[in-house]
């Protein structure tokens, strides 16, 4: 689904967005449940669309990183990550004690994210 977005308008103020709030938007149908967004400092940033070249990066990285991940350490792909109140991201990757939950995993837990990133 093509979403029509705008430029920041710098130097404007603009209300910063809580997880809860778009949580929220998406609940009452104000944002579509299946559009791809993360939120950073509380602006809803729309991600682009996933490319095959990007997909391809994925799965070799999954394959490589699964077997060379060291003992103690977990590696979770595409996990929804909560920095705090006005920030939410999915990096492709991330990398973290094996002692923390996956579900209760924050930033300082992450001891590595990975973002694989593909010029269009």
């Amino acid at each position: 689904m093509t979403i029509p977005v705008t430029q920041a308008a710098e130097g404007l103020p603009r209300r910063a967005f809580t997880i809860t709030d778009v949580e929220r938007m998406v609940e009452v149908g104000l944002i579509p449940p299946d559009e791809r967004l993360e939120i950073i400092g509380g602006e809803i940033v729309p991600m682009s669309p996933k490319g095959n070249r990007h997909e391809r990066m994925k799965v070799a990285l999954n394959l490589l990183w699964g077997r060379a991940c060291p003992e103690g350490f977990a590696f979770a792909p595409e996990t929804a990550l909560r920095l705090d109140k006005y920030t939410y991201l999915e990096p492709d990757f991330v990398v973290f004690d094996r002692l923390v939950a996956l579900g209760s995993l924050t930033g300082p837990d992450v001891l590595l994210a990975v973002e694989v990133a593909d010029s269009s």
